[in-house]
């Protein structure tokens, strides 16, 4: 919105109790056009409707289990029906090792191209996101650290990241920023 470029939004997430109302607020509050998909016909749809009216259509998915084969080859079929550029692994700071590792294998299927890490301020090991990262030769788009949307989104840069993982446990955020090359 920054660069004035025009934003829609367009949600499959149907199954969880508030999310297309919640969204839509957003939208709404933001001025965004905004859609609603439950099946892959319907989400190609309303791609095709979101490109007449945006440059960068952002969608949100239904967060799956990575356990569950016939949730993810659903969620697969109405992500392949939208053909997106870009897909965002969204995985949490505060999960161990092994559970982010089965879902980040789990979630190969969807071809991510990037990583959203949220509850940053919750984690006590934040070094497990850049090992993850690296494992999985993907860079980090965002962070989140909080509840507070969009003030807890961020891009990550090199120092951050350092700084992140370098700092002691302080209410989850680190004490001051890393400088020089990380």
């Amino acid at each position: 919105m920054r660069r004035r470029r025009r934003v829609a939004l367009v949600t499959v997430d149907v199954f969880r109790i508030g999310a297309v109302q919640q969204l839509e607020t957003y939208a709404r509050l933001m001025g965004l056009p905004f859609f609603v998909a439950t099946m892959p016909e319907e989400a190609e749809r309303c791609i095709r409707q979101a490109q007449k009216v945006s440059d960068l259509i952002l969608v949100d998915t239904i967060g799956r289990s990575p356990k569950h084969d016939e949730q993810l080859s659903a969620l697969w079929d109405l992500v392949a029906a939208m053909n997106p550029d870009e897909v965002h692994l969204t995985l949490p700071a505060n999960g161990n090792p092994a559970d982010l590792k089965l879902a980040a294998e789990r979630f190969s299927l969807f071809c991510p191209t990037h990583l959203i890490i949220t509850k940053l301020d919750e984690a006590t090991q934040p070094g497990v996101m850049v090992n993850l990262s690296h494992r999985l030769n993907l860079p980090i788009a965002y962070l989140t650290v909080g509840q507070s949307v969009p003030d807890d989104l961020e891009i990550p840069t090199a120092d951050r990241l350092a700084s992140w993982v370098l700092s002691p446990l302080r209410s989850g955020r680190p004490s001051a920023e890393v400088t020089g090359d990380a």
